[in-house]
């Protein structure tokens, strides 16, 4: 009889232990509702990333088809055909465009139980089963 009530408060400890862990554990259901704003923002980032992918494609056609958006683009770098007249000014730095090329993703710490708080509330309900299991029934002899 006691194996039956230590099996059955061991299998009572597991189902909690599983049930805890599929609720509040790291890949549980609260962890994995707060997957969705990540996943919305990695696809903001993805389609600021096409777009910008698309423009520099735009670029590179018109630089292979245009000799004078050519010419344009390689001056702002500081390239000149020959026999060019180039002045220059003192301290006059030419403004460069740079391209937001969207954002630096980071892995966020997911805020879930820790798995030892959830292994020891499922030993706790098994004990506890346990316990109510081996209780002194009142008004009822025990058999031996």
């Amino acid at each position: 009889m006691k194996l039956a009530h230590v099996a059955l408060s061991g299998y009572c400890a597991v189902i909690a232990y599983l049930f805890l862990s599929l609720c509040f554990g790291p890949n549980g259901l609260l962890a994995y509702g707060g997957l969705s704003a990540e996943m919305a923002a990695i696809d903001n980032n993805l389609t600021s990333l096409r777009n910008h992918n698309a423009d520099l494609n735009r670029q590179i056609g018109s630089l292979t088809s245009s000799r004078e958006t050519l010419l344009k683009e390689s001056q702002k770098i500081g390239y000149y055909p020959k026999n060019a007249r180039v002045i220059r000014f003192k301290d006059y730095d030419a403004q460069r465009t740079f391209y937001d090329a969207g954002t630096i993703l980071q892995v966020r710490d997911r805020k879930t139980a820790p798995q030892w708080l959830l292994r020891f509330i499922a030993f706790t309900v098994g004990c506890g089963v346990f316990t109510w299991l081996c209780r002194k029934k009142p008004g009822r002899p025990r058999r031996r």
